[in-house]
């Protein structure tokens, strides 16, 4: 019976040693676990931090551009050129399409107060011959080079620039193929192109009226004439436009920057961090050309 009875207490004390071993081995799993998830904590912590600073910094601070990330950053970089009327920032730029781009849009919004513009310069800048014609005709405001343009989109649009008349924008009809009447600027996308497919009526003649308006704003030095283009569907057109003519164009260009660089690559994660969904209301276009990053935003608080 004793024997039994000392059998019993050690199984009742290996028993107790192994819950008490038990319980040692959760209270250090849980101790990591905290650990852990306070590294883990910190670490989010600081990574917020540092996004919100780099927002901050994009809002207040100096511009900066990176054309891989942001292919938009482009048309900063250009119309940064147009302001300090130095094209030296255009050949900055490492990628030569984007180069030539910047270059050519440049030339384009600069040379109507060059009188010894010539043919040449326009065949140094653009290589297609619809836009080597488009170029002199506009800038000689010869209509009959105009005529000379194959594309019939890009032939109407140049008599238009050409004339400072709006009345072949109001004329047009039918869908057209766009190759080479609108860009992505023109259509606020982020990829460099020279085409934007087959356009309608509607489309057509916001292309149309969209390159009048801006030509004779910059021919005629109106800044109320900026008003008039689309920025719905061309807001870098609308950019040139302002920092070409404002009696405050790095004022200008500091706001279009905060709106299309600052809150469209930041607001959707800002506003996370912040539980605030009223800053999704900062991104620009919200029913157009960023529907899609203003959806994004929304739908982290539903």
């Amino acid at each position: 019976m004793s024997k039994k009875k000392t059998l019993l207490n050690l199984l009742i004390s290996f028993l107790i040693i192994a819950v008490l071993c038990l319980i040692v081995l959760s209270i250090k799993q849980s101790l990591r676990n905290k650990e852990l998830t306070s590294q883990l904590s910190t670490q989010k912590i600081e990574e917020d931090n540092q996004l919100l600073a780099s927002f901050v910094n994009c809002l207040q601070g100096e511009p900066s551009f990176d054309i891989n990330k942001d292919p938009k950053d482009l048309y900063f970089i250009t119309a940064r050129a147009l302001i300090d009327k130095d094209e030296s920032g255009c050949l900055e730029i490492s990628d030569q399409q984007a180069q030539k781009h910047c270059l050519r849009d440049f030339f384009r919004f600069t040379a109507f107060d060059n009188p010894n513009v010539s043919e040449s310069d326009c065949q140094k800048f653009f290589s297609e011959k619809n836009e080597q014609l488009f170029c002199l005709a506009t800038l000689k405001k010869d209509l009959g080079t105009c005529s000379l343009i194959e594309t019939p989109l890009k032939k109407e649009i140049c008599k238009a620039v050409a004339s400072l008349d709006s009345k072949y924008c109001e004329s047009l009809s039918g869908d057209f193929d766009s190759q080479g009447a609108c860009s992505s600027r023109e259509q606020g996308q982020k990829s460099i192109q020279n085409t934007c497919g087959i356009v309608n009526q509607e489309k057509a003649k916001s292309l149309c009226f969209n390159n009048f308006y801006l030509n004779k704003a910059i021919r005629e030095k109106d800044v109320n004439l900026c008003g008039k283009i689309d920025i719905e569907t061309t807001p870098f057109a609308v950019l040139f436009c302002r920092v070409l003519l404002s009696s405050n164009p790095q004022e200008d260009f500091r706001q279009f920057y905060n709106d299309y660089s600052c809150y469209v690559n930041y607001a959707a994660k800002v506003a996370k961090i912040k539980n605030d969904s009223s800053v999704c209301e900062k991104i620009p276009l919200k029913d157009s050309v960023y529907q899609q990053v203003y959806q994004d935003c929304l739908s982290q608080f539903k």
